[in-house]
């Protein structure tokens, strides 16, 4: 199935953004909601960044997200709502960061997931519209599916998701994952061709 994304290769000035937009539905498709939420984060604030630019906005490499939206806020004609797409987003990924960042188990689940990339969507699918002159419609929207990236070879983990390790077998002859304690784990089960996820914890 492809990508709800596509619309990005169709201009060479939105062409960069595909790879994490796409990035952001393989996370959300294997059930890593916490890289998905700080995922969703990055490509908002760079979507936030580059529409500073087109407006000729004064806004700084110093500046942060938050500094930024409020020059939008102010300094442009962006609509309530989508501007509230903007906050809603960083919030989420705001919180999931600092539950990484605490070593905390992230609270994000599946529902989450698919309502922030389902924002995310309507976010993006504005700033092409608006800025690109394409005419990409909310209804294109598909929820991405385990299926469409069970046999992909990786996914390149963000920097959001230092503290997780992908792995398909490890020694356990001494009855612990003790490299692993305070990590997350995924396992990819070759005879079943699930995934099973686990959290280690000290014995």
């Amino acid at each position: 199935m492809q990508s709800n994304f596509e619309f990005f290769k169709t201009n060479p000035l939105t062409a960069d953004y595909f790879p994490s937009a796409t990035q952001v539905e393989k996370s959300y498709a294997l059930g890593l909601y916490s890289g998905e939420e700080t995922s969703i984060r990055v490509v908002a604030e760079n979507i936030e960044r580059d529409i500073a630019d087109q407006q000729f906005l004064n806004v700084t490499n110093t500046d942060t997200f938050n500094d930024a939206l409020r020059v939008l806020k102010y300094d442009t004609n962006i609509d309530h709502d989508t501007l509230e797409l903007f906050y809603d987003l960083k919030q989420s990924g705001n919180q999931t960061a600092h539950q990484l960042a605490v070593m905390t188990v992230s609270k994000t689940d599946q529902e989450t997931g698919l309502r922030d990339l389902k924002r995310l969507y309507k976010l993006l699918f504005w700033f092409v519209n608006t800025f690109y002159d394409q005419t990409i419609s909310e209804n294109d929207f598909h929820e991405p599916q385990k299926e469409d990236y069970i046999y992909t070879a990786t996914i390149t983990p963000s920097a959001a998701e230092r503290n997780l390790i992908y792995i398909q077998s490890a020694k356990t002859e001494n009855g612990h994952f003790i490299d692993y304690i305070g990590s997350e784990k995924i396992v990819i089960d070759p005879k079943q061709t699930s995934f099973v996820k686990s959290l280690f914890s000290a014995p």
